[in-house]
């Protein structure tokens, strides 16, 4: 894959086009919101039925809309039944946690259980309770803590943060943009990538993507170092295919793999 990313002249996305139109693949009608997507085969011209159900969720970073989704959930039991289990694992803090009767709130599992009431269409309770959690997390450097008695912020609670901002908020915008952009760069490692916190010496793939995966969606994107995140991204990747965490990780994984392919998503494509 290494060759593969060095050969590419523009965004690895330009490909998708051509392939789109391959002669050897089916045609597919543009699908729309009301419409499924009927493919031809080669050598059939009846077209193919294709479900409006997609195979994976799209997970916009921070919420909604939804216009892509069809999670199969529509039966009001069961509906009522997602939402009184995502009310059992609020906290007395006002964030949520992993499992039932949490005693702390957790700032990544509130903002996955808050894409949850998004995806049901359940708004969450006590909207006041959530802001002050999320207030209580968040670090005068503008970055957020996944508990409340961390002091020093990190990447990963950063990105569950500024996604909590877009669904309670709509967003951070002035100072408190600047400061969470501040922060976020200033975890950049001397290897290229990003750092899990400013304490740790070396970058890891994880938080390299969630820094760039962050700042792009913060509409910062062009303040990354794309010609260093080539070169940690190439540092961590296997001769053999697949990723690691970095140079210093002697294995590969799916979950890096993962991390990998979506960071180099963003440092080859000036559109991120």
């Amino acid at each position: 894959m290494r060759a593969t990313f060095r050969a590419r002249s523009g965004p690895r996305r330009s490909a998708l086009p051509s392939q789109a139109g391959s002669a050897t693949g089916p045609a597919c009608s543009a699908p729309t919101l009301n419409t499924a997507t009927a493919c031809t085969s080669p050598g059939n011209a009846a077209p193919r039925p294709v479900s409006h159900r997609m195979p994976a969720v799209f997970l916009p970073h921070g919420g909604g809309p939804w216009p892509f989704v069809d999670v199969g959930l529509g039966d009001k039991t069961e509906l009522d039944g997602l939402a009184a289990y995502l009310r059992s694992v609020r906290a007395p803090d006002g964030g949520l946690g992993k499992t039932p009767n949490p005693p702390t709130g957790s700032t990544y599992h509130t903002f996955l259980a808050l894409l949850c009431h998004q995806m049901i269409d359940r708004p969450p309770e006590d909207a006041d309770a959530l802001l002050a959690f999320l207030d209580s997390r968040r670090r005068d450097d503008g970055g957020y803590v996944e508990v409340k008695a961390m002091r020093r912020s990190g990447a990963n609670p950063t990105a569950a943060g500024v996604g909590l901002e877009q669904i309670l908020r709509g967003g951070l915008s002035g100072e408190a943009l600047e400061k969470t952009t501040g922060f976020l760069l200033g975890l950049a490692g001397f290897d290229g990538g990003f750092r899990a916190n400013s304490l740790i010496p070396v970058s890891d793939l994880l938080s390299s993507f969630t820094v760039g995966w962050t700042l792009s969606r913060l509409g910062r994107g062009d303040r990354l170092n794309r010609t260093a995140l080539r070169g940690f991204l190439e540092s961590a990747e296997d001769p053999a295919g697949g990723f690691g965490a970095a140079a210093w990780d002697g294995g590969r994984d799916a979950e890096y793999t993962f991390y990998g392919l979506g960071l180099a998503a963003l440092a080859y494509s000036p559109e991120a």
